[in-house]
């Protein structure tokens, strides 16, 4: 009798017949799918506001760093380089070499990198926004599931 007990109490020896009976409630599915769908939905809205926060802020960084490049290309001398460039070509043909280096050489770094990198997260920050902005107007992936 008592290994009869024991081996009732383990968990492998538990009889899985009550399981096969038991039924699933009329619309369980398609509930758990709404739920899945709306929080898939709500977190591509907050995705989609953080989102459209930092595209604001790289336009702010995309106008400083337009303006902190503007004002480093014309005091690097970089503005009267590209300017003989396009007012007198028998110059720039005769030497063409020493004026590319100096037209490189007068180009600051900086500020054109500043640029590049606000322009990139401008561009990267917007398209995620739209994406989740899609996803939270009621065309996410796992939407087409439930249809």
């Amino acid at each position: 009798m008592e290994q009869a007990l024991k081996r009732e109490n383990t968990p492998t020896a538990a009889p899985l017949w009550h399981f096969q009976d038991a039924e699933v409630p009329t619309g369980l599915y398609d509930a758990v799918l709404a739920r899945i769908v709306a929080w898939e939905r709500r977190g591509a809205l907050l995705r989609a506001a953080g989102l459209a926060c930092v595209a604001v802020l790289s336009v702010v960084g995309f106008l400083q760093a337009l303006s902190y490049a503007a004002d480093e290309l014309y005091l690097s001398g970089f503005a009267e380089y590209a300017r003989l460039f396009f007012t007198d070509h028998d110059v720039v043909s005769a030497s063409w070499q020493e004026f590319a280096s100096s037209l490189i050489e007068s180009l600051p770094a900086v500020p054109l990198i500043l640029l590049c990198g606000a322009l990139l997260l401008l561009v990267w920050s917007t398209a995620r926004a739209a994406r989740d902005v899609r996803i939270a107007r009621g065309r996410p992936a796992i939407a087409a599931i439930a249809a």
